[in-house]
């Protein structure tokens, strides 16, 4: 596959990442970036949430979030893209070497000189009482039983 065939599988792999991002994490991304910008606002400002400077340090901490987990999600979706791609890509030039490929010669006549293309069933195993012979037959009863 050519490399800007990978950069495209890659770049498609992305944008699905990203939209899968906004339907499924941006809203946990906020609600846990607030909370650590909480923790962080009352670290520094000894337990107080109020005020300007915290609001900024919960926000900082909301987008914070958003980035990181974004980020997370954009790269394994162009990991999955780039390797969906070289995937796909791999099949279809095994595709195309199977069909270009020479067919097998056909089987050959009995008597020729060269042996035959597909090999002859062997026949099955034999269980053990095949090997015994058969069970002897019984006669008539006798006469003192």
């Amino acid at each position: 596959m050519h490399p800007s065939k990978h950069r495209i599988a890659s770049i498609v792999g992305t944008g699905l990442a990203l939209v899968a991002f906004l339907l499924l994490a941006l809203r946990p991304a906020v609600s846990f970036g607030a909370h650590a910008g909480a923790l962080l606002a009352g670290g520094i400002l000894g337990g107080r949430t109020e005020g300007l400077i915290a609001r900024a340090l919960i926000l900082f901490g909301s987008v914070l979030g958003v980035a990181a987990v974004g980020s997370l999600f954009a790269v394994a979706g162009s990991v999955t893209g780039a390797a969906a791609g070289a995937l796909v890509g791999a099949v279809r030039s095994a595709r195309r070497a199977f069909e270009e490929a020479e067919p097998p010669p056909p089987a050959t006549a009995a008597g020729s000189d060269r042996p035959p293309v597909i090999p002859p069933i062997p026949p099955p195993p034999r269980e053990e009482s095949d090997l015994a012979g058969p069970e002897p037959e019984a006669g008539p009863p006798k006469p003192g039983a």
